[in-house]
């Protein structure tokens, strides 16, 4: 049985609860909050599921935490969890700096515990049904299109696009050459718009747009390469494509694939799970995350070198 302890508790909704405890192996144990500020009456009040008040009881009580509001303030705490031998679970990616990054890697090492990325746009539908036919696209083309709200405003959109970078970087077996970015700040401090290319050295591109200023919620990555053209749309959850072979080249009609119902939360906790209990390399490599971390930073200080944001 794992027991996973929730850290922060403003995102943290029953229905995360409810998809976590379908899993007979895992057990969730209750909430910390690093916020010293909240009390019992705060939004983790609603969900049936300890409080604690005490850092200390609450690693007693866990073998694993969930970071359910990734940010960067938590940093120290984070390296005392992994110094108490807990495995990590982020929800979503935050931009650490090369220094975090590594101190991360090397006390999870010593520790001999894992850290784990969620990047829920892998276990989408659309993308593991088409995630097969995609091997090494010459050029990828992503949009990420956020209707603005409080809440969408609260994650930078450079956070937002993490998931698109770890899929490129897993999907292309090349080093980066080169970056560049631009960037608008229209109603925020940071980048509400961001246009990034990133080349790489096999001569592969990668190209996406991100904004949190849009009229429509629209979230899709397109990958070509000769003889083939393969579009994910992960609002939507659908997957089409044109492929070697079909017999509806000629007509430039896409085929669609066939997607399976899954939940991606729920799969990822799985993932991670099968990680600990049975050392199962993850979906996505630590490695890989961290290194798209880190290209995302690069994008992010183009953006504010390029003058169009301000910081």
């Amino acid at each position: 049985m794992l027991k996973i302890g929730v850290l922060g508790t403003r995102n943290f909704s029953k229905g995360k609860v409810d998809i976590i405890h379908k899993f007979d192996s895992v057990k969730l144990v209750g909430f910390f909050s690093p916020d010293k500020t909240l009390h019992d009456d705060e939004p983790a009040s609603g969900l049936p599921l300890p409080k604690f008040t005490s850092l200390e009881k609450f690693c007693e009580r866990t073998d694993a935490i969930y970071i359910d509001e990734p940010d960067a303030a938590y940093f120290d705490l984070l390296i005392q969890l992994l110094k108490k031998s807990k495995h990590l679970f982020f929800e979503k990616a935050i931009t650490f700096n090369a220094q975090q990054t590594s101190l991360l890697l090397e006390t999870a090492s010593e520790a001999g515990v894992h850290i784990q990325f969620g990047h829920l746009s892998q276990y989408n539908p659309a993308f593991m049904a088409a995630m097969p036919q995609v091997s090494q696209p010459e050029l990828i083309n992503t949009q990420l299109l956020v209707m603005p709200t409080e809440e969408s405003f609260k994650t930078e959109v450079i956070n937002q696009l993490i998931d698109d970078l770890v899929i490129a970087l897993a999907v292309v077996p090349s080093e980066i050459k080169k970056v560049h970015a631009t960037g608008v700040s229209i109603i925020n401090k940071t980048p509400d718009v961001i246009h990034a290319k990133v080349e790489f050295i096999n001569g592969s591109v990668f190209t996406l747009m991100g904004s949190r200023i849009s009229s429509v919620q629209h979230h899709q990555t397109e990958f070509f390469k000769h003889e083939h053209y393969i579009k994910v749309d992960f609002t939507g959850q659908r997957a089409t494509g044109l492929l070697p072979g079909m017999e509806n080249r000629e007509t430039a009609q896409l085929k669609e694939f066939t997607t399976k119902p899954s939940n991606a939360l729920g799969s990822a906790i799985e993932n991670f799970y099968n990680a600990i209990a049975f050392n199962k390399a993850p979906g996505i490599p630590v490695f890989t995350s961290f290194k798209a971390i880190g290209l995302a930073r690069q994008i992010l200080d183009k953006v504010i070198g390029s003058g169009n944001a301000n910081r």
